[in-house]
Formats: C-alpha cells, sequence, structure tokens
C-alpha cells in the first residue's frame, strides 16, 4: 500500500530480505527499531540528518516535522540498566 491509504505492517509489506540480515563482519550498521517491531539497517557512517531522511523515505512520510530519532547508545560491558538508570 501507499501513502494516503491506511497504514500497513512494514514487515509484511516488503516480506523478509535475507541480504539485511547478516552484515560484513568489517561493516558496522546503525540499526533503526521501528515501533511496529520491525529493524532496518542503515550506514553508520551517515550523517543524522541523511539517517532521518532515509527513515521517512522508508516510512513514506510526508508530515516530517513531527517525527525524530533517539540515539540509544549501549556498552557491552556493562549492564543496561547502569548506563541509563531512567529506563
Amino acid at each position: 500500500m501507499r501513502f494516503g491509504s491506511g497504514s500497513y505492517d512494514v514487515r509484511r509489506s516488503e516480506g523478509l530480505n535475507p541480504s539485511l540480515l547478516t552484515t560484513a563482519r568489517h561493516e558496522i550498521t546503525c540499526t533503526v527499531a521501528f515501533l511496529d517491531g520491525t529493524e532496518r539497517q542503515f550506514q553508520r557512517h551517515a550523517h543524522g540528518y541523511v539517517l532521518l531522511d532515509k527513515v521517512f523515505a522508508h516510512l513514506e512520510l510526508v508530515e516530517r516535522d513531527f517525527f525524530g530519532l533517539q540515539f540509544l547508545y549501549v556498552l557491552g560491558t556493562k549492564e543496561t540498566q547502569k548506563d541509563y538508570p531512567n529506563l
């Protein structure tokens, strides 16, 4: 479905893409988790506004003023609760 024809499930509409499930060992990606439970990977070296534009294009958003991204960096050496006590 296209924008304007109601909401849709991103995972079901795009199907399972095996190429997105694995990455090369030397390649680090930025993973965006959407509210419907889907995840999409983008290149890590992109600037924030480029990443935001790619997410908006993926979701086919027209009204972009009401949306944003939240950055969360979690260290693998500590418990998440110690890094972010407000979670």
